[in-house]
């Protein structure tokens, strides 16, 4: 028999295939009696879980006075089941029978009729240890169940004791101050009201606090965080980032692109220092210009020397007297001085403007390189699995979260 119950996460797959076609059929319900009744379905889940199941059954009962759903009929009878395996009251096992059955007259086709009548199988098949007439034995707790999937939260009731989450937490009928914490997380402030025989259920994630992280890099460099742009270099505070891994860049024009993961814990502060060496490209740019305006200068070095050459040959011919031999020749070496060096000069002025142009066209004409894409989503500390309940028990919601449930199935309210 116990196979069946292996069966049930497809069955349960199955059942809300078809919820769409039921749930159109009822008339609509208050959104807010829905989600107070999930929140008492998911504390029910959580002790049943937990092996409370006495807890587990009263908190299916609360949901179902809030909303009667057939669906959470079949809750109730697992918890009956559960508590007639351990305790063989009487009691308990009418309970479950007639919850079973009154299941599936509520269901005639499909949903969980399978599950209901290995369940009452089951229960058949066991003795009491009593057949006599039993009180009810299960007691109704009074106080309050905090629900989270926040790791490690505590519950601080009234300012003084603190409690674990996920568990029931006995009080005196009132209102209470609730404060819930975890290192990491943002603290809540709830006042909840306690009414007696009542456990009041609430779900409650906290949210994470983030990190900061000091980015230092040279001054206009484009900063990105995850693929998307941030501001440009210098950042005068630090960058408010959620816990987890991201994907730090850095571009500046002429500079090797930075592209670095970081880690980043729940309120951590990181100083991420980005060094941007220049490109072959950039350096090649430099050297290029730099000797350009040495060679451009040595060009007019040239050019003043064939000018004092060409005012020497100018003298030569100015002279008042007669020209003689040794002044044509030093006329002719001025002139032949005069037309080497304004050569030399023109064509180191050449190379010197040419050099400077392609240094100053590869100054210009270097682009940042493109980032790496980020290497997916950053991963988010792991917390506890969702709450869960008896085989599959929904409010019949469409369209809502799902998660796992007490023997392995599917809910989904």
């Amino acid at each position: 028999m116990r196979w069946l119950y292996g069966a049930l996460p497809l069955l349960c797959s199955l059942l809300w295939t078809v919820s769409p076609i039921a749930a159109s059929a009822q008339p609509a319900e208050d959104p807010a009696r829905v989600a107070q009744a999930r929140q008492l379905f998911d504390a029910g889940g959580r002790a049943y879980d937990g092996g409370d199941f006495a807890t587990a059954l009263q908190m299916f009962q609360q949901a179902y006075a809030v909303v009667p759903r057939s669906s959470i009929l079949f809750s109730m009878g697992q918890a009956r089941r559960r508590l007639y395996s351990e305790t063989r009251l009487a009691v308990h096992r009418d309970e479950a029978l007639r919850l079973y059955r009154e299941y599936l007259k509520a269901v005639p086709t499909g949903g969980r009729r399978a599950s209901a009548v290995a369940g009452i199988a089951e229960v058949e098949v066991l003795t009491p240890v009593t057949t006599a007439e039993v009180v009810e034995p299960v007691g109704r707790k009074t106080g309050l169940f905090i629900t989270t999937t926040t790791p490690e939260l505590k519950i601080v009731v009234q300012g003084g004791k603190t409690h674990p989450a996920n568990e029931p937490i006995e009080l005196p009928a009132g209102k209470y101050g609730v404060r819930l914490e975890a290192e990491g997380f943002v603290a809540q402030e709830l006042t909840l009201p306690v009414e007696p025989g009542e456990l009041t259920a609430v779900s409650r994630d906290l949210t994470e606090k983030p990190g900061g992280v000091r980015i230092r890099a040279p001054d206009g460099a484009s900063i990105s965080v995850d693929g998307r742009y941030v501001a440009d270099a210098p950042l005068d505070v630090p960058l408010e980032l959620p816990p987890g891994e991201h994907f730090i860049g850095a571009q500046l024009s002429g500079h090797v692109t930075h592209a670095r993961s970081i880690a980043l814990a729940r309120a951590g502060r990181v100083d991420h220092v980005i060094d941007m060496p220049q490109t072959a490209q950039r350096t090649a740019s430099h050297v290029l210009l730099s000797s350009s305006g040495a060679v451009v200068a040595i060009s007019a070095v040239l050019g003043s020397l064939a000018y004092v050459r060409q005012t020497d040959a100018q003298d030569v011919l100015a002279q008042p007297r007669a020209l003689r031999e040794e002044d044509l020749e030093a006329y002719e070496a001025a002139r032949a001085d005069r037309d080497r060096l304004g050569i030399a000069s023109a064509v180191t002025g050449g190379v010197g403007v040419i050099g400077g142009l392609v240094g100053l066209g590869l100054l210009l004409v270097d682009p940042p390189e493109r980032l790496p894409t980020p290497g997916g989503p950053a991963p988010r500390p792991t917390a506890p699995a969702a709450p869960t309940a008896p085989d599959d028990q929904s409010l019949g919601v469409n369209g809502g979260p799902r998660g796992t449930v007490g023997i392995g199935l599917v809910w989904r309210y």
